[in-house]
């Protein structure tokens, strides 16, 4: 509809999940993590996240990161009826079983993968949704092992009830068995705009001021950084700004929309992450603040706003094996940091409340 009238070759804000567009940055704590779990084998990972703040995406490119070193299943469409995860895993293998041979045609077949030298993954979307007895299944996914190691790397995606499930007395077996958590968190103000400018570029628009400062912090609020909110919002924008026959969309462009969808901003204030500790409380308000200067002194013309190709890619993989909270990992980063050197404080980037920690630790 409106990609002659932006200069545009594809839909920049679709609400389909597609890897083109994926924004790199906004995950990349919760990736380390993940890898790290998977290369070291620890069994089980915890990822948790409100709706709509890409966990599903971060999942596919996971999966697209390890390539051919991955055997994954993903388990995204099971139906919330007391029906058998593991010959739903089987039958997605192509391996026909029952329910009561699943458990051991699987077995089977998973040593033979990691005999090959591959590593069997099973990603599980929505996992708050599974009931009792599927996730005792999954209980006995993470007590294989083989040659002295875990047999099948466990992932589980839910909503932030998954971890309150995983505390009932019923799951906590399964829930003591978590080695690793994670959370998808929403996107800063800084975040919203570069990924709002990426998603425009690789759209093929021309113009990365496209939405205005005022138009970004607009959204910002309204979305409070759920990037699907972020997407419904920017996508009804350049409708209006069509039917208007702008080529800029400002803070007054987001009001209509805003109107138009029924979305209020949330009361002003910082809004901490759940389950973090207070001193990540006050770093993410501490974060919000700086987000909301340097918007300002951008606007004041003091500072150069940031290119739209400023979102990094993650390393190739086989840069290095070894995970570092210094270099944001070897998933994520800017530039690789020489081994056995402190990180310079002059280039070095904070990408996260780890990288803060790192270098808070090496001062």
């Amino acid at each position: 509809m409106y990609f002659q009238h932006y200069g545009l070759g594809d839909k920049p804000f679709a609400m389909a999940h597609n890897l083109s567009f994926y924004y790199p940055a906004a995950h990349q704590e919760a990736t380390n993590d993940l890898c790290y779990s998977i290369e070291e084998r620890q069994g089980l990972a915890l990822l948790v996240g409100e709706p709509g703040t890409g966990k599903t995406t971060l999942l596919r490119n996971l999966i697209r990161t390890f390539g051919s070193d991955l055997c994954a299943i993903m388990v995204s469409d099971v139906s919330v009826t007391d029906s058998s995860l593991l010959s739903y895993v089987a039958n997605e293998l192509g391996l026909p079983a029952t329910d009561e041979r699943a458990p051991a045609i699987l077995k089977h077949y998973f040593q033979e993968i990691l005999l090959a030298g591959r590593t069997v993954v099973v990603l599980v979307d929505e996992a708050q949704s599974l009931t009792d007895r599927q996730l005792r299944e999954l209980h006995y996914l993470t007590n294989l092992e083989f040659q002295n190691q875990k047999l099948v790397q466990l992932i589980l995606a839910g909503q932030p009830s998954l971890q309150s499930r995983l505390s009932t007395p019923s799951m906590e077996a399964l829930g003591q068995r978590v080695s690793v958590r994670t959370y998808v968190k929403p996107l800063s103000l800084a975040h919203t705009r570069a990924y709002i400018r990426l998603r425009l570029q690789i759209a093929g628009s021309n113009n990365p001021d496209l939405f205005t400062p005022g138009a970004v912090v607009k959204i910002q609020g309204l979305s409070r950084g759920i990037p699907r909110l972020v997407n419904l919002i920017c996508d009804r924008a350049l409708v209006y700004g069509y039917a208007e026959d702008a080529r800029v969309l400002d803070e007054s462009a987001i009001q209509e929309v805003s109107d138009e969808l029924e979305i209020d901003e949330p009361s002003p204030g910082p809004h901490p992450v759940p389950d973090s500790s207070p001193l990540e409380q006050r770093l993410s308000a501490i974060e919000q603040k700086l987000d909301l200067l340097v918007e300002a002194m951008e606007r004041g013309g003091f500072l150069q706003a940031a290119s739209s190709d400023s979102p990094v890619a993650p390393y190739p993989r086989e840069q290095s094996r070894e995970k570092s909270d210094l270099d944001g990992g070897p998933y994520g980063g800017t530039e690789p940091q020489p081994r056995g050197e402190g990180a310079r404080i002059a280039g070095f980037q904070l990408r996260s409340r780890r990288d803060a920690r790192a270098l808070l630790k090496k001062e």
